[in-house]
């Protein structure tokens, strides 16, 4: 439960400037932004992966930072 609420509270900060964090690897990749932020620390990195629509912000995966990077067809 402790992981959970620390990447709910790092998703509810996105609210605040979400294009603060960079384009995310696979975005070179696709027809629109991909952006990533990174949670935790040590062997508990994660990667959220997540689009700025106007004024919302979609998170489209949690990843473990260890994992390979998506593919178009994951992504949507």
């Amino acid at each position: 439960m402790k992981w959970f609420y620390g990447v709910n509270r790092a998703i509810e900060s996105l609210a605040e400037q979400p294009d603060r964090f960079p384009l995310a690897n696979e975005a070179d990749n696709l027809e629109f932004e991909l952006r990533m932020m990174i949670h935790g620390k040590r062997r508990r990195v994660f990667r959220i992966l997540y689009v700025i629509d106007g004024s919302f912000v979609h998170v489209l995966r949690v990843r473990h930072a260890a994992q390979d990077y998506l593919s178009y067809e994951e992504l949507v």
